[in-house]
Order: C-alpha cells, then structure tokens, then sequence
C-alpha cells in the first residue's frame, strides 16, 4: 500500500503524482529452500568460517546480518591501464583500488551487492559486468547511460543482453526519445535524490506510472528545505518509487557509528512516509568511508531497526531488495533471501 502523506502540507512540489500508478507485487513470505546433505554441509561449513549460526528451527536469515544486501557500491581501480575518470586522483581517501576483496574485508558477513557506476565512461559498464561475471558476491549492476547519446538504443540493447544489469542511474531527467524505449525494458531507475530533480521526477511517474524508481542518498541533507520534503511526501503517495538509505551517516552530524537526533529524526520521516516495504539498504561504500567504517554504519542503522519488527529489518536489509531489482542469486546465502 501506499504509504500515507502523514500532514497536510502548505508547499507543494510540482504536480501530484496521482494514484493511478500500477502496483509493485507485495513481498512473499519468507521462505527458507529445503537443502540437500551436500547443500547442508556446505551452508555449515559457511557458517562455522563466517561465526555466524541460526538457532534450531530457523532460517538462517532470521539473524539479520546473514541476509544483508548492499544496493550502493562502488567498485573501480585506478591501477588499471588507462586510469579511471572517477574518482579524482587529487581525492587521497577514494583513489585507490575499490574491488571486492577490499569491501569484503570493510563489510563482514554481506551476502551480495549491487555496484552502482559513477563513471561517466559507457565501457565502464562492461567493465563492472566482466568483474561480476568473476565475483559472486555481485547480484547486479545499476550502469551509467547518456539518454541524449545518439548511440544509446545500441548500448542499451548491448547491456540488456546480460542478465546482471538492473539498471541505470541518471543525473537529469529530461524526457526525450530513448525514455520510452528505457520504460518498455522494466529496469530499474536511480536518481539522486536532489531537491531540483524530484520535481522531474514527478512529472517522469506521471508519463510512466509502471516505472521502478529508487531515489538515491537518503535521507538527503536538511538544507533541501521544506519544497524537498514536500517533494519526497508527493513521491511517496507513487507505489513503485522507493528510497534508498545511503546516506544515513553524514559527516560532522554524530560520533563515529551513531546517529544523532536530528538524523535520527530524518530516518523515522523517511521511513514513516515510503513504509517497512519500499526502503533498500545502501553503504556508498567506499565514499561512505569518509564518515565512518561500512561496520559503524550497519551498526548505527541496527539500532535504528532495533524498535522495529525482525520482519521490517529482513525487509530492509535483504528481502526489499530482491522484490524491487529483482536480481538472480548466485550462492546459497543469496537464494534464502525471499
């Protein structure tokens, strides 16, 4: 269901989004696949390597950690022939090697995550994939497209052709002739959540109400203002619009690995408005390193969930994220997130 505009707002951002918009299936309960001897032996033996074991009678995924997926990743490596756009050489924390030995060593006990492509460069896209087609711990890919390029109906027909690509991010939202053809695929789009793109991205739902939208970076910083909260409160009334929590940690805001009130508060507003149903767990890893570890996050957003019910916290950390990218498990770890 929708989630409810919880007051009356006096500022209002652009157009309603309406409510004619087509519905995201519900999720399934959880469901923890029969295993065989082979299959047992070696989920205990993961579990013994990894310290991590579900009490009798459980699915494994009932202790939250087991079923964590990470939506917003970033993975590059500036030692590669010809260097890489972004990020910046000048950028001390951020140029280095980000590959997923480095983030498996950073994010304990993750079952897989979704890279999502800051590089300007198409190829870039390719590059994510060949890595993914090595490394199983990547469920999928949200790539980087121009819509204005002549050349995009080619690329995207060629990223379409494998089956670990989402989606893509874009950084503007102006409606023109690739759009419907991007609408007919049904991946997914990302969109940083900046005040002077959701009112575009209003008027994007009205023209495509079946299209699955996940706003990027929330919550968004306060200084968006009230137009921005009355922006996120008209989006939220849209089913298929969902929010990602990557920014729940902001720098100078809170002790290392804790939420301060204020952040705690925007938190509680996002996930009042868009519901225990359409919210996704995203570190920005490793930018997120510039206000704490991927482990001071988790923990902060643990105790976020903590007044929340196991099923919520499934839901957030793993079980939304499947529903909504709908992406292929590769490991056994991956399958019992349902």
């Amino acid at each position: 269901m929708p989630a409810q505009d919880p007051a009356p707002s006096p500022t209002r951002c652009g157009q309603s989004a309406g409510t004619s918009r087509a519905a995201v299936p519900s999720n399934a309960s959880l469901r923890c696949p029969p295993l065989s001897r082979r299959q047992f032996l070696q989920t205990a033996g993961t579990a013994v390597a990894t310290g991590f074991w579900a009490s009798p009678g459980k699915c494994a995924l009932d202790s939250e950690p087991a079923g964590i997926i990470d939506t917003h990743v970033h993975f590059y490596d500036p030692t590669r022939p010809g260097g890489v756009p972004w990020p910046p050489a000048k950028d001390p924390l951020l140029y280095r090697p980000a590959l997923p030995e480095h983030y498996a060593t950073a994010a304990p006990d993750v079952a897989g995550v979704i890279v999502v492509e800051a590089s300007p460069l198409y190829s870039d896209n390719h590059w994510v994939l060949d890595l993914a087609e090595r490394n199983p711990l990547i469920v999928g890919l949200i790539g980087k497209l121009d819509f204005r390029a002549p050349e995009f109906g080619k690329q995207l027909d060629q990223l379409m052709g494998n089956p670990r690509f989402l989606g893509t991010r874009v950084s503007a939202l102006e409606w023109g002739p690739h759009w419907e053809r991007f609408v007919a695929c049904d991946r997914i789009l990302e969109v940083i959540a900046r005040r002077d793109i959701l009112p575009k991205v209003l008027q994007f739902c009205q023209r495509a109400p079946a299209q699955r939208i996940v706003l990027e970076h929330l919550p968004f910083d306060s200084s968006g203002g009230p137009e921005h909260r009355a922006c996120l409160r008209e989006l939220a009334q849209a089913p298929n619009v969902y929010a990602k929590l990557s920014n729940a940690l902001q720098s100078g805001r809170q002790e290392p690995g804790r939420l301060d009130s204020l952040q705690a508060e925007a938190l509680e507003e996002i996930w009042q408005l868009f519901g225990e149903q359409r919210l996704v767990f995203g570190s920005n890893w490793p930018v997120s390193d510039r206000v704490g570890t991927w482990v001071q996050q988790r923990d902060a957003l643990h105790s976020f969930l903590s007044e929340r019910s196991p099923t919520a916290a499934r839901r957030f950390w793993g079980q939304n994220s499947r529903m909504l990218y709908r992406w292929s498990a590769r490991t056994l770890r991956q399958e019992a997130i349902r």
